[in-house]
This record gives C-alpha cells, sequence and structure tokens, in this order.
C-alpha cells in the first residue's frame, strides 16, 4: 500500500504537465479561462494565422485573427455565431507575416497600418514593446511569457494610453491582459488553461 501511494505521488506531476496545452492544441483549440467569467479560445487557420474568440457570454463574442499570434489584422463583434453589422476592422500591415518581428527577439517595432473600418480608411500608428520573459501560471500550467506594450492611434500618440499583452512563445499566441489609461487599467486575469476537444 505504501509503495503504491508513493508511486502516484510521483507520477501525479507528470500527469499534470502532461495535461497542459502545446502549440499543436490549437489544430482543435486552446481555452483560457478568465476571472470575471469570460472565456477565450485560441485555434489555428490553415494559412498559419490564429483566430481568437472571446466570449462574455456563450452567444456574444468577439473575434480577432491575429498574424504570429499577436498583431490584429481582424475584429468583428459576433451574436450567435454571426457578424455584427457595422463592427468589423480590418488592419493591413506593411509586411508579411514571416516579416512580423518576434518578440523572443527584444526590442519593439513602430510602424504605420492601414486601417479600414465602418468610419472608412485611415493610417494608424502602432507601437509595440517587447519585455523579458517572465513565469505566468493557469492553473496547474506554468508557461513562459512575454509582456507587450502596445500604443495606438491615428496622428501622436499619447504615452499614458496603451495595452498591456501577454505574448506565450511556447504557445505562439497572445491575449489581452491590461488596458490602460491614465489613472485607470483595466485587469483580464486569466486563470485555467484546457483542450477544446
Amino acid at each position: 500500500m505504501r509503495t503504491q501511494v508513493l508511486a502516484l505521488a510521483l507520477t501525479a506531476p507528470a500527469a499534470a504537465v502532461a495535461a497542459c496545452p502545446t502549440a499543436a492544441d490549437l489544430e482543435t483549440g486552446i481555452r483560457f479561462e478568465v476571472a470575471g467569467g469570460e472565456w477565450e479560445i485560441f485555434t489555428k487557420m490553415p494559412n498559419g494565422m490564429i483566430v481568437s474568440e472571446y466570449f462574455l457570454e456563450p452567444k456574444v463574442s468577439s473575434r480577432t485573427i491575429l498574424a504570429k499570434g499577436l498583431y490584429m489584422v481582424e475584429l468583428v463583434d459576433l451574436e450567435n455565431g454571426d457578424f455584427v453589422p457595422g463592427t468589423r476592422s480590418t488592419f493591413a500591415f506593411p509586411v508579411a507575416p514571416d516579416q512580423m518581428p518576434d518578440p523572443r527577439d527584444g526590442g519593439g517595432w513602430n510602424l504605420q497600418v492601414a486601417v479600414s473600418d465602418q468610419d472608412g480608411l485611415f493610417a494608424e500608428t502602432q507601437v509595440y514593446e517587447f519585455g523579458a520573459v517572465q513565469n505566468q501560471t493557469y492553473g496547474a500550467c506554468t508557461y513562459d511569457m512575454i509582456p507587450v506594450n502596445f500604443w495606438f492611434g491615428e496622428g501622436e500618440i499619447d504615452p499614458e494610453f496603451y495595452d498591456v499583452m501577454h505574448y506565450l512563445p511556447q504557445l505562439g499566441i497572445a491575449y489581452l491582459a491590461e488596458a490602460k489609461g491614465g489613472e485607470y487599467a483595466d485587469v483580464f486575469d486569466y486563470v485555467g488553461i484546457s483542450v477544446v476537444k
């Protein structure tokens, strides 16, 4: 009996680690639980783009298409799986996805992006700042995480208003962790992760 208990104790951590999602699980989907009750599911498209769908409730969500798992190329709201009219925005980058910076290399990226939305076509300044690698834990799973500070807007950028994204290089995806503006900050606390079956 004592030997069986010891064997279970030794194998339990290995089983927990094995259950943590990997980049290969993007084929079926990786789901994150958010502390506020929302959830986000990431999947990989045949062209290598990442689709993120953030659910406020089962039939209300927003869908984002990400180049290299980080750079937003499309955003739209959904209800019952259908596009909500007037909510689609697209972002055209000056380089192909394989030429976009990898946050693992450090530094950042400053560029102009062509944006198309319900108000028409305009140029947007985007500034990315890649931080140092940290550890981030979701339930029993821990991953490397690179914080990415992201400023955007038409014309001159206000340094006090920016988003913080968490990029997970082992999975090749990023999610919005904070939206900062002057004296306020909206925090999105991701607390769990699992594979979509």
